[in-house]
């Protein structure tokens, strides 16, 4: 949380009088806004990122060691050591082999004597950690005094990552004058890094995957069509040295160019200078290739298409497929919205809201199918505004008539597991009955467990069979495929991502007579997630998201995976289909005129991995053509 605090702070006699203000001058000092006299309109000194809690980070006018403000932190009582953090931090360019001296004016309570202060992480161009280094405050209670740490930049380190920590709990900490310079008083260089070998590593019909040489913090990549007198597009703040270009038509020619991102820099006294020069862009033409398809278990496999419903907002599609229109269920802005979509042309004919928004109630996790003349949906209801989201989240069921358009009303699934939520999950039609399945998971706790439950038009929900001696400790995202006889059951695990982030397996069960049997892992490596499937002749085919060709990278992108099943189960083939180097999420499977078609999101990034919120491209709708139809 960050505050603008107009306040006083009394300081000893003569506190700052050994302040160096040649220390904290651009021409030596790495740290931008060091004495966080540039405020933001929210509050937020510009320049730092400033953690969400559960401390307090303010900007408090007057009392300060240089200018008008310093920057106070207040971490709660009740905190345990892992509140003592990093409350804001900046990233700078560093030489590798090369002495820095990190200095410091703090001025703390008593409990601040002697604990750790400011810190420093040593990363490489890869983004890599290279070791870490505290320094602890050691002044009197109320004055102000400096914190120092020394230290030598290793071979191969390219970024500092300059951090000011949370006091410990129940304290206050007011931080000044931080400047980062060279040992040796030289100059730092600021240079932006020149970018070299710009090319075309991948050419795809409708993406392209463009890649350079160089060492700056970020990148802008601009394109248009080389064939029409098209104005440039634009993404800023890339990260990476290489950036997918996605919406491309086949067989076209376009332009690239990329340059080095010049970050703003604010000097001593809160004004924004240009530093460094700026490089010249460097341009690159390519052509995407025509259209033909990837073949892959006897499917050709043609790329998807976006889907012209919305060009942006959309979390999470569905996908159902009704005599010879598919219908496309899509979560944006907290409503539900239908598309009937004609499958040859992947035309929309019309969209409707079925679902209203509600105040401060977000829907996601859609899922849908067919009985009778009803298209079935199914949500999440998470309040957006709720101290305790996963208690507070409702699987929630309708039906929309086919015939008038009529909605049913809303039936409200509720836990059988105290200070549990009801969230993911799906619906399907089995032996003449729908049924349901999502994932109960109480607040605060890395353990959750199925449940399913029939379901009937004038009864309502049936009995609920409780997976009680499942073998995964934190079940999620299940997801029903009828089969030959059973109901196929496809869910992943998340045990190692309090851990282990990397690993989520996607598991496969099958329900008979009222138990749960035919347990196999599909997915045991990599991370995946969100599984849909439906059955296709003999086999079962399934699609969810998969970070496994990024596990090692460290990236926020997503794929999405096909896999075909074999009867019970087995001979499992695998494949990438949506691996654009974008965030492909919430995948959907439904068979039209003997076709399979396959509906997902597409974002620039995984939400939540940064501050901002990612780009969103909308939704795309993809088709499996089968060499040999399947038969009845």
């Amino acid at each position: 949380m960050v505050l603008v605090v107009w306040c006083a702070i009394i300081a000893g006699a003569g506190a700052w009088s050994n302040l160096d203000p040649a220390l904290l001058r651009p021409a030596v000092n790495l740290v931008s806004n060091c004495s966080f006299e540039a405020v933001g309109a929210e509050g937020q000194p510009l320049g730092w990122t400033v953690a969400e809690g559960p401390a307090t980070v303010a900007v408090a006018a007057h009392g300060a060691v240089h200018g008008r403000n310093c920057l106070l932190v207040c971490t709660p009582e009740g905190q345990g050591v892992e509140a003592q953090g990093p409350a804001a931090w900046q990233s700078v360019r560093v030489e590798e082999k090369v002495d820095y001296v990190l200095h410091a004016w703090l001025r703390g309570t008593s409990p601040c004597v002697g604990a750790p202060a400011m810190a420093v992480e040593l990363r490489d161009e890869a983004g890599q950690s290279l070791g870490r280094q505290e320094a602890s405050w050691e002044g009197v209670p109320g004055q102000w005094a400096t914190v120092t740490l020394r230290f030598t930049a290793p071979p191969g380190a390219h970024r500092a990552i300059v951090q000011l920590l949370c006091p410990p709990a129940g304290a206050e900490i007011a931080l000044d004058a931080v400047s980062l310079t060279r040992a040796d008083g030289l100059e730092p260089s600021r240079t932006p890094a020149a970018i070299g070998n710009f090319r075309a590593a991948f050419l795809q019909p409708t993406w392209a995957l463009l890649a350079w040489d160089g060492a700056a913090d970020s990148y802008v990549v601009e394109w248009r069509s080389a064939t029409k007198r098209a104005s440039w597009r634009r993404t800023e703040g890339i990260p990476e040295n290489f950036y997918a270009i996605v919406n491309l038509a086949p067989d076209s020619s376009y332009q690239a160019r990329v340059s080095p991102t010049v970050a703003p820099f604010y000097d001593e006294h809160g004004m924004l200078l240009a530093l460094g020069s700026r490089l010249r862009p460097i341009l690159l033409s390519f052509r995407t290739p025509a259209i033909e398809p990837r073949r892959w278990a006897g499917f050709k496999v043609w790329p998807a298409v976006h889907l012209d419903t919305f060009p942006d907002g959309v979390t999470a599609a569905a996908l159902e497929a009704v005599e010879d229109r598919l219908y496309v269920l899509e979560a944006r802005k907290g409503a539900l919205y239908l598309s009937r979509v004609a499958p040859e042309t992947r035309r929309v004919e019309w969209t409707k809201l079925v679902v209203e928004p509600a105040p401060e109630v977000d829907v996601v996790a859609p899922d849908m199918c067919v009985m009778g003349e009803r298209l079935w949906i199914a949500w999440d209801s998470v309040p957006c505004s709720a101290a305790t989201p996963l208690e507070d989240t409702r699987r929630c069921l309708t039906s929309w008539d086919l015939t008038t358009g009529l909605r049913s009303e809303v039936l409200v699934v509720e836990p059988t597991l105290a200070g549990a939520g009801t969230s993911g999950g799906s619906v399907a039609p089995f032996r003449g009955a729908l049924w349901l399945a999502w994932a109960e998971e109480p607040a605060g706790q890395q353990a959750s467990r199925l449940v399913l439950a029939p379901f009937d038009p004038q009864a309502g929900l049936g009995a609920r069979i409780i997976w009680d001696d499942c073998p995964a400790s934190h079940p999620k995202a299940p997801c029903l495929i009828p089969t030959d006889g059973d109901l196929g059951l496809a869910y992943t695990d998340m045990p190692g991502l309090g851990s282990e982030g990397s690993y989520e397996p996607l598991l496969w069960a099958s329900f008979v007579r009222q138990r749960f049997t035919g347990l196999r892992a599909l997915l045991s490596f990599g991370r995946t997630s969100h599984p849909r499937g439906l059955r296709f002749g003999s086999f079962v085919l399934l699609a969810c998201e998969s970070k496994t060709r990024f596990d090692r990278l460290g990236t926020c992108f997503t794929d999405i995976w096909l896999l075909r099943l074999g009867p019970g189960a087995g001979d499992m083939t695998t494949m990438p289909y949506a691996d654009d180097y974008k965030h492909n999420a919430r995948p959907d499977l439904a068979l039209c005129r003997g076709d399979v078609y396959v509906a997902y999101t597409k974002f620039e990034r995984e939400p939540g991995a940064s501050a901002q919120a990612p780009r969103s491209y909308g939704t795309y709708l993809g088709r499996l053509e089968p060499e040999v139809k399947p038969g009845p």
